[in-house]
């Protein structure tokens, strides 16, 4: 009879668990396409912000010019000095209307609500201790949980597109999204967990921090380059196109704002470091004291708020800089 119980207690937490999983999947696969849509829509919207800015440019220069082909040259380059304005007031106006780039912000932060649940879950910590499983189960918590985040997402601006959803037949949990030796459903104990659960966030937020630093250096370079050439076209009579290199720069700053670039670097950098914190004050610990249940709890508890805090904050982040680009398309929030 207890074999019995045990194998229904290990197939409701292989289903519960499984259930949570494919809600982050469909969430995580969702926030990446929504993403990936997005950004490319507002680079098109850039690119054709300094494109408008040369042809403008280019047509004012033509009228100079006498050879008949360059005159009919022009008058057709007049109408792409007209369509490009309108095309980009057009793409800046749907991407206010669809809201992709808010979409993907809230499908980011669910997504990454319903892994710390899991997380939590496995090792047993808060709402999944032992004392506060006597009445409800840990699965039968966890499914409410995920189900609160799911009815907390419906209730945005999200419910007005339909999901990608997560392949069925697909692998959970999805691959690259957790340590590659973390199987997603064992329960942990306080090393495992801050092996798999530390110790990968906070390879995370370094590997991103040096990536957004490589990056914010080379866009810094190049619109120090940018500078550099306007002397040069001032210096040689062609002030004209000084425009193009200060719009090709408005450009770059615009792309770094939207992304976030240097908050988000000084945020990781920091997040990194309290999570170094926390891992020297657990090796720190006599061994003995790493056994005690209070021990783990704080372990577990320091670490999640310390990533919910860092995700918050990157939501409102997202949000503020998303506010001002639907004030430019003539929305306010």
């Amino acid at each position: 009879m207890s074999s019995e119980n045990e194998n229904v207690t290990s197939e409701k937490k292989q289903a519960v668990l499984e259930h949570a999983w494919k809600r982050f999947a469909d969430y995580d696969k969702s926030s990446m396409e929504d993403q990936s849509r997005y950004l490319q829509l507002r680079e098109i919207i850039l690119i054709l912000g300094v494109v408008s800015v040369f042809l403008a440019i280019l047509h004012s220069v033509l009228k100079l010019a006498t050879p008949p082909w360059v005159s009919d040259f022009n008058n057709f380059l007049r109408y792409l000095v007209i369509l490009t304005p309108i095309i980009v007031g057009v793409l800046q106006v749907g991407s206010v209307k669809f809201k992709s780039g808010s979409k993907y912000v809230l499908l980011r932060g669910s997504a990454e609500a319903v892994k710390r649940e899991i997380y939590r879950y496995r090792v047993q910590s808060g709402v999944y201790g032992l004392k506060q499983t006597k009445n409800d189960t840990r699965e039968t918590k966890l499914a409410n949980r995920v189900n609160a985040i799911a009815a907390q997402l419906i209730k945005t601006e999200v419910n007005e597109t339909a999901l990608t959803l997560y392949p069925e037949n697909g692998k959970l949990p999805p691959p690259n999204t957790i340590p590659k030796d973390d199987d997603g459903f064992s329960d942990l104990d306080a090393e495992k967990y801050l092996t798999w659960r530390l110790e990968d966030q906070l390879s995370f937020y370094r590997k991103r921090a040096s990536t957004f630093t490589k990056k914010l250096h080379q866009y810094m370079w190049l619109i120090f380059a940018l500078g550099g050439a306007s002397t040069f076209l001032a210096a040689i009579g062609l002030e004209i196109w000084i425009a193009v290199t200060i719009s090709i720069s408005a450009a770059i700053v615009g792309f770094l704002e939207l992304k976030q670039v240097e908050a988000t670097i000084v945020v990781y950098n920091q997040v990194a470091t309290d999570l170094e914190g926390i891992r020297s004050w657990w090796h720190s610990m006599p061994s003995e004291e790493r056994t005690k249940p209070e021990t783990k709890e704080k372990l577990v508890q320091t670490t999640e708020n310390l990533l919910m805090n860092e995700l918050v904050g990157w939501v409102q982040r997202m949000y503020d800089a998303l506010a001002e680009l639907y004030k430019e398309g003539g929305e306010t929030r």
